[in-house]
């Protein structure tokens, strides 16, 4: 995620993702981060704005999220990735299926 380059959708070579279409779709996502991080969530890469034309978010890894947070349950619809970790294959299953 760390080297995945964020751009425009016409630049060359094609970025791994673009902006968003809309400061409301920017802001939340952003407040969906921020409010993870609230709850305990650990930004491993990412969790920022990136400088340039639009509305831009560097890819982001969260980890240490709670199942029943928004992050968790709801679609982010941005370059956000919340990380759980589980000990068997059911708890996984379990997890999957909530």
């Amino acid at each position: 995620m760390k080297s995945s380059v964020v751009g425009g959708p016409f630049d060359e070579p094609a970025p791994a993702c673009c902006g968003f279409v809309s400061k409301a779709q920017f802001d939340k996502v952003v407040g969906m981060v921020e409010r993870a991080k609230e709850a305990g969530a650990k930004v491993h890469c990412g969790g920022h704005a990136i400088e340039g034309p639009g509305y831009r978010y560097a890819p982001t890894v969260l980890t240490n999220c709670d199942q029943k947070s928004e992050i968790v349950q709801k679609e982010v619809f941005g370059p956000v990735l919340p990380v759980m970790s589980f000990d068997t294959f059911d708890d996984a299953l379990d997890l999957a299926n909530d």
